[in-house]
C-alpha cells in the first residue's frame, strides 16, 4: 500500500511540473515591448517564444499587452503576447535547403571562417626557402 501511494505521489508531482506554464518575468516582459516599439510596424523580425516555438515576419500592429506579426511561412498573421516570448531579434534570413530560417548572423561567423581556413592552407602551403 504504501508503494501504491510513493508511486501516485510521484505521478502528481511530475503531473504537476509539467503542467506549468513557463511565463517571462515583468522585467523581461518590458524589455521585449520596448524592442518591438522601436522596431515599429512593418518591421522584419524573428521571435522566439518560451515553448520553443519560431515566428519570422512583419509586425502589423501593436498593442498594450501584445503585437501581432504577419507571418511569412504560416501566411497569416500571429497575435503574440509580450510575457510568451523569449527574444526578439531584429531581422530574418531566407529559407536554406532544409526549410528552415537560419539567423542572418551565422553565415557571417560561417564567412569568416572559411575565409580563414583558405588564407591558413595558403600560407601553409607555401614552401619556406
Amino acid at each position: 500500500m504504501k508503494f501504491v501511494c510513493a508511486i501516485c505521489l510521484c505521478f502528481l508531482i511530475v503531473v504537476n511540473t509539467l503542467a506549468q506554464v513557463q511565463t517571462a518575468t515583468q522585467a523581461d516582459t518590458e524589455k521585449i515591448k520596448t524592442r518591438i516599439a522601436k522596431l515599429g510596424v512593418g518591421h522584419k523580425i524573428t521571435i522566439h517564444l518560451l515553448n520553443g516555438e519560431n515566428h519570422h515576419g512583419a509586425i502589423s500592429k501593436i498593442g498594450a499587452s501584445d503585437f501581432e506579426i504577419a507571418e511569412v511561412d504560416l501566411k497569416q498573421i500571429v497575435r503574440v503576447y509580450y510575457g510568451e516570448v523569449k527574444k526578439v531579434q531584429g531581422e530574418y534570413g531566407e529559407k536554406n535547403a532544409f526549410g528552415k530560417r537560419p539567423n542572418p548572423k551565422t553565415g557571417i561567423f560561417v564567412l569568416f571562417g572559411v575565409l580563414g581556413g583558405i588564407i591558413a592552407a595558403v600560407a601553409l602551403s607555401i614552401p619556406k626557402t
